[in-house]
């Protein structure tokens, strides 16, 4: 019965000291989070990977609603706002048109991006909030 016992304690300290080795953990500051690019403490953009960058729908607006980039840059939409929203283009007089600019509804959370190959000052808006307006310049 001791052998039991002893056995029995061994195999207890065994799997304790087995929880006690290297614990891995996710650093929450280098994690990816809902409001990519997007500071949380100003809502500012953060920097972006070469040829990408993001635009946050938030409290029924684009942030920033003025966009410079380069032509082949990569915009993602991203949708931090508590209503859903879409991206169509809006050829407002003097701006160049490009229909192929034209997402589906993003619920809130949802993200969608397009690629600008033109040079050009394109007009964007939602297709569900008409007061919601964005520019993006593409330059070379």
């Amino acid at each position: 019965m001791k052998k039991i016992i002893s056995w029995f304690f061994i195999l207890v300290f065994a799997v304790t000291l087995s929880g006690c080795g290297k614990k891995t953990t996710t650093n929450n500051q280098n994690a990816p989070s809902t409001n990519l690019n997007q500071n949380s403490a100003t809502g500012a953009p953060l920097a972006t990977p070469e040829g990408q960058t993001t635009i946050i729908m938030k409290d029924f607006a684009f942030q920033p609603a003025n966009l410079t980039i380069k032509k082949g840059t990569i915009v993602t939409w991203l949708n931090n706002d508590n209503a859903s929203h879409s991206i169509i283009a809006d050829p407002r007089s003097g701006y160049s048109e490009l229909k192929s600019l034209n997402s589906y509804i993003l619920a809130p959370g949802q993200s969608w991006s397009f690629t600008f190959d033109n040079l050009g000052v394109f007009g964007y808006k939602c297709g569900l909030h008409s007061t919601m307006l964005g520019l993006i310049t593409v330059v070379e």
